[in-house]
């Protein structure tokens, strides 16, 4: 009986870096993403979602899923 909450209890103060992290490394992507797509538009290329364009050249990429193209 005793032994079963102590181990739960330390899993739960295990859990807590992973929940403060988290948000941490999620804003970390979101800015990652951003930054991408400011350096597409400092290339002179615009984000797509999917595919560029028949007349466009793909030259990297926004995010996963918005491809940098250019005319």
């Amino acid at each position: 009986g005793a032994d079963s909450r102590t181990s739960l209890g330390s899993c739960a103060s295990a859990l807590t870096p992973v929940a403060i992290i988290f948000p941490m490394a999620y804003r970390a992507c979101l800015s990652i993403v951003t930054g991408n797509s400011v350096l597409c538009r400092i290339r002179g290329g615009r984000c797509h979602v999917g595919s560029c364009h028949l007349r466009e050249t793909h030259i990297g990429r926004c995010s996963g899923f918005q491809a940098c193209c250019i005319r």
